[in-house]
């Protein structure tokens, strides 16, 4: 987070330092290596953060498996009967699997964007306080459409979710039952049933495609409108109170609204995986929740 808040006032610090005469080689030397080492600092930290993630992510995930198997061997028999196979089979492997994307990726990815943005409008605000008010505009516009976006998917997801287990349910079913189906010349059925519920799953995925399709160009555009209000006002010479600006501000403006708006398209896609893994727990909690008909005595 350091690095990226720190970059683009160092390279705005060498950039007014060359458009000033009698400056001293040593002053642009000792900027470009502190700027140097924070990357150095700031990728080691990551490598680790990576390895140190994906451990912890791959024993919550075993972990959660393990529970599930457990519980599913607890409940009664006629319990069991009601529950599609291939129901189980999906709690147990698909969406555990779903949760692990959330554990090893988007949590400390999130934390880190929203870290970022916090600390790049402050850098902003010491930069300039009238062009960041100016920016910032976009904001209220940003927070709706994540709203809404957060709403929408929500359910896209969960309909996802639920088709998926529907068609390994049915592929489970079948395929172990596949002599029976051709014993009694029953694959046309079986084949439309099958295509019925593949085609729900098709659906339901275009619509979660389409939600996120519209969400990301939009908030491409409000980052183009930041841009054009940066580009604007800094080149702006006859205003009424000019806004005083030179080049190096400028370019440091230009870079701070673009690691502003990374990280937020960075949550839309994380958004993605967040609410595929809340509907995912939904259904393993479901699962969990299911209090066994038949108590063993201790």
């Amino acid at each position: 987070v350091i690095a990226e808040v720190a970059g683009p006032l160092v390279t705005g610090e060498v950039i007014r330092l060359l458009g000033v005469k009698d400056v001293e080689y040593s002053q642009i030397l000792l900027i470009i290596i502190l700027y140097v080492i924070m990357i150095v600092t700031s990728n080691v930290i990551r490598y680790f953060q990576a390895i140190l993630l994906q451990k912890t992510g791959q024993n919550i995930i075993k972990d959660v498996r393990e529970e599930v198997f457990v519980h599913i061997e607890n409940l009664a028999i006629a319990q069991i009967n009601k529950m599609p196979v291939g129901k189980l089979v999906t709690r147990v492997t698909s969406d555990t699997n779903t949760l692990n994307d959330m554990f090893t990726n988007s949590i400390v990815n999130l934390v880190r964007n929203c870290a970022t943005i916090i600390f790049v409008i402050a850098a902003m605000f010491i930069a300039n306080v009238k062009i960041t008010l100016l920016i910032l505009i976009v904001v209220p516009f940003v927070a709706v459409f994540a709203f809404v976006f957060k709403k929408i998917s929500r359910k896209a997801y969960r309909e996802v979710r639920t088709n998926v287990s529907n068609v390994n349910a049915f592929l489970s079913e079948n395929i172990s039952g596949m002599k029976i189906t051709q014993m009694f010349n029953q694959e046309k059925k079986q084949y439309e049933d099958f295509n019925e519920r593949n085609t729900r799953l098709n659906k339901s995925s275009l619509k979660e495609i389409i939600t996120f399709g519209i969400f990301r160009p939009t908030m491409y555009l409000l980052y183009v409108s930041a841009i054009i209000i940066v580009l604007y006002f800094g080149s702006k010479e006859n205003m009424a109170d000019p806004i005083a600006f030179n080049f190096s501000l400028v370019y440091v403006f230009y870079q701070y609204v673009s690691k502003l708006f990374n990280p937020i398209q960075q949550i839309a896609d994380q958004f993605n995986t967040i609410q595929s893994a809340f509907a995912s727990s939904e259904r393993i909690f479901e699962i969990l929740d299911t209090e066994s008909e038949i108590k063993d005595s201790e």
